[in-house]
C-alpha cells in the first residue's frame, strides 16, 4: 500500500509499505525518491511494481521494489 503523500523540503513524497496478511503488521517499507511519489500496481516475481511520479504532469516511470530494498 502507498502511504499518504507529505511535503518534505517543499516537495511531495511518500512510501510503499507491505503488510503481513496473517498478523496485520508491516513487513517492509520502501521510501520514494526525494520529491517523488510511488503508487503500487501489482506484485510480480516477489517484487512490487510501482508508478513513480514527479509532480503533476511530469514524467512518470515504472519501478520495481523488492522486499527489504
Amino acid at each position: 500500500m502507498a502511504t499518504k503523500p507529505e511535503f518534505v523540503d517543499k516537495d511531495m513524497t511518500n512510501a510503499v509499505v507491505a503488510f503481513d496478511l496473517n498478523t496485520g503488521r508491516s513487513k517492509w517499507r520502501a521510501a520514494a525518491p526525494a520529491g517523488q511519489t510511488l503508487m503500487p500496481l501489482r506484485v510480480e516475481g516477489g517484487r512490487a511494481a510501482d508508478v513513480c511520479e514527479r509532480g503533476h504532469g511530469r514524467l512518470q516511470r515504472l519501478t520495481a521494489v523488492a522486499p527489504g530494498d
